[in-house]
């Protein structure tokens, strides 16, 4: 079963710390990454988003669209059984529509799932700890500093009986 790491954004928007945490994982962690979408809209603005959210930086990735994406270090699909890349780490790109579909990420063959929740989205921090409790998963929480950087946060979450 993946660690499921869950990181409650303050200092700026998923589209900005996005991109720099997947720059982390690949630079830091040394691992590959699937960002999962909910559709092929998704797919095509995570994909220009990676191509242009810093002028000076390159993050290296492809869709299915893409020839060799085996050899992607980051790959965006909207089909979670999709992995062509062989990554560790999942991304959901929309926390909101997949909240729902947390028992089908269980059985998965990532190390790790992360999933950003935007500022003010505390109905959509709730569901989704509620939906991973049932599942009797305790996710580990990350606050965003004012700077960007991350706190390990401290959160209860009631897991189901």
């Amino acid at each position: 079963m993946p660690e499921y790491n869950i990181y409650q954004l303050a200092a700026q928007p998923a589209a900005k710390a996005m991109p720099k945490f997947v720059e982390m994982v690949l630079n830091t962690a040394k691992k590959r990454v699937v960002i999962l979408c909910s559709s092929t809209v998704e797919v095509k603005e995570c994909d220009n988003l990676l191509w242009s959210y810093a002028q000076l930086s390159f993050m290296p990735h492809g869709t299915h669209a893409d020839p060799y994406k085996q050899e992607q270090l980051v790959y965006i699909t909207q089909d979670l059984a999709d992995r062509a890349n062989n990554a560790e780490v999942l991304l959901l790109y929309n926390a909101a529509a997949h909240v729902n579909h947390m028992q089908s990420l269980v059985d998965t063959v990532f190390e790790k799932v992360i999933v950003f929740i935007e500022p003010a989205h505390e109905v959509l921090m709730r569901q989704l700890t509620d939906e991973l409790a049932k599942l009797k998963i305790t996710p580990r929480f990350f606050a965003q500093k004012p700077d960007g950087s991350w706190q390990t946060q401290q959160t209860t979450v009631r897991i189901a009986s």
